[in-house]
C-alpha cells in the first residue's frame, strides 16, 4: 500500500535531523510572537497523528514535533533500551535546537507518559513549561494491568524471539495491507510490512519498560 498523498506531503515538510546523536524526523511551523507548543505522539504511531490539527495549532502557536526515536521517520536502533528518559531528552534536543525558553506541551498516549517526565524535569529546573494536556493515556502506570501478549513481549528471551517470529509472518501472509495508514505512518511512508516488522521490534522493548516504568515512574511522577 502507497503512502497517503497527506502522508507523503507530511513527509516532505518536514526534515529528519541530528538531535542527541540520533537521526530524528522533526516538523516544525515557527511564527514570530506566537508561543511554543511541543506535541509528543502516542504509540504506535508517529507525528503524522497531528497533521489533521495541525493547521488549526498553527494559527496561534510555533509548533514543534517529532517521531520519537523508533517510530515514524525516525532512526530504529536494534539494541537501544528506549527509555521514557531518552525520549523526553529528543523532545528537548529539539526544543533547544530552535532556541526555545517556555514552551506548552500537548501529549497523547506515550506521549503522556514522555510528559510526565518533562513535567518532572520542569520541577528540578531543568525545562520551563507553561502548560501541559494530555489526551487519552495512563498518567498512573502502577495501575498498568498488561495484556497476555504484552507479558510475553516484555520477557527478555521470549520477547524479541516473538517480534522477529511476528514480523516474519506479516511479510509471509501479507498481513501488512490489512493495517492501517497509522500504522504505515509508524515507518514513515515505507512499505506496510516493514512498517508491521520495526512495529513488533519497538514492542518488545516497549514492553519491557513498562515493569520499569511501573516502579521507577511512581515515585518521580
Amino acid at each position: 500500500m502507497a503512502a497517503s498523498d497527506d502522508l507523503r506531503h507530511w513527509i516532505a515538510t518536514g526534515d529528519v535531523r541530528s538531535l542527541n546523536g540520533r537521526r530524528i524526523f522533526t516538523r516544525v511551523a515557527e511564527t514570530a510572537n506566537r508561543p511554543p507548543l511541543l506535541l509528543i505522539h502516542g504509540y504506535p504511531t508517529s507525528s503524522h497523528d497531528w497533521h489533521a490539527v495541525w493547521d488549526a495549532l498553527a494559527e496561534r502557536h510555533s509548533l514543534y514535533t517529532l517521531d520519537l526515536l523508533g517510530f515514524g521517520g525516525s532512526e530504529k536502533p536494534r539494541r537501544a533500551p528506549y527509555t521514557i528518559a531518552e525520549q523526553a531528552d529528543l523532545c528537548q534536543a529539539l526544543l533547544a535546537q530552535h532556541g526555545v525558553g517556555r514552551v506548552h506541551v500537548l501529549a497523547h498516549d506515550y506521549g503522556d507518559t514522555v510528559a510526565q517526565e518533562l513535567l518532572a524535569r520542569a520541577r528540578e529546573g531543568k525545562i520551563a513549561l507553561d502548560s501541559v494536556m494530555f489526551l487519552n493515556g495512563g498518567l498512573f502506570p502502577e495501575t498498568h494491568r498488561a495484556r497476555p501478549i504484552q507479558k510475553l513481549l516484555a520477557k527478555p528471551l521470549l520477547g524479541p524471539l516473538l517480534a522477529s517470529t511476528s514480523s516474519r509472518r506479516c511479510r509471509r501472509s501479507g498481513a501488512g495491507p490489512r493495517l492501517s495508514s497509522r500504522i504505515c505512518a509508524t515507518c514513515g511512508g515505507r512499505s506496510i510490512t516493514t512498517a508491521a516488522a520495526s512495529r513488533w521490534r519497538v514492542s518488545s522493548t516497549t514492553c519491557r519498560n513498562v515493569a520499569v516504568i511501573a516502579s521507577a515512574g511512581s515515585a518521580r511522577w
